[in-house]
Parts: C-alpha cells; structure tokens; sequence
C-alpha cells in the first residue's frame, strides 16, 4: 500500500483483502458487502473528508456495481437458452457484465 500510495481505493482493496484473508484463517466465509462496509467505516474513521474525494466515490462505486449487478448478470446469462448451451460464449460475455456492473453505478458519479 505504501509503494502506491494510500488513496482510498488502495486502501479499500487492501482491507477487502485483509478480509477475505482473516475469513479463510477463521473458516469463515468471505463476505464482499461486510469486507466493502469494513473498509468504508476504517477509511471514512480515519479520514471524514474522504467522501468528498472523487477517487472514494468511483473506487466504492464500482465496488458496489461488481457486487450487486454481476451475480445477476451471470444469472441471466446461465437463464437463456442460447447462452447456457455455449460454455464459451458464457466466458465472452462475463468481461462485458463486470464493465457494464461498474459502469452503471459509476455514472451518476461521473456525470456529476
């Protein structure tokens, strides 16, 4: 984290990561929204102003997208019955849900 500086969406990597660590070392299950909710309370604790930072809202919106959107896009596409038959067109269209997930909840951001 220090080689690439602590901005908030290192920061928000680093202890989602922390998380999903410490989960396997317990034999818990990682959860994405506890470890994002983790790492919004540690960063926003040491740093109240970090909300107003542009990097902070796209970092935890993205976030957000990719946790919220991407399962229910894999699910459509598991759903149809054109895709379901081809494995490799289900692997072509994943990369596409994920930009469109962080697309989706980074444009209110961005727009402003």
């Amino acid at each position: 984290m220090l080689m690439v500086g602590l901005s908030a969406s290192v920061i928000r990597a680093a202890v989602m990561l922390h998380c999903l660590l410490l989960g396997g070392a317990f034999r818990r299950r990682a959860d994405s929204r506890t470890s994002l909710s983790v790492a919004l309370l540690l960063i926003v604790l040491q740093n109240p102003y970090a909300v107003c930072d542009v990097g902070f809202l796209l970092s935890f919106a993205a976030t957000w997208g990719l946790i919220i959107l991407v399962p229910l896009w894999n699910k459509g596409i598991c759903l149809c019955g054109c895709i379901a038959k081809r494995p490799w067109m289900q692997k072509m269209l994943q990369p596409i849900g994920c930009s469109l997930a962080a697309l989706v909840f980074t444009a209110p951001s961005i727009i402003i």
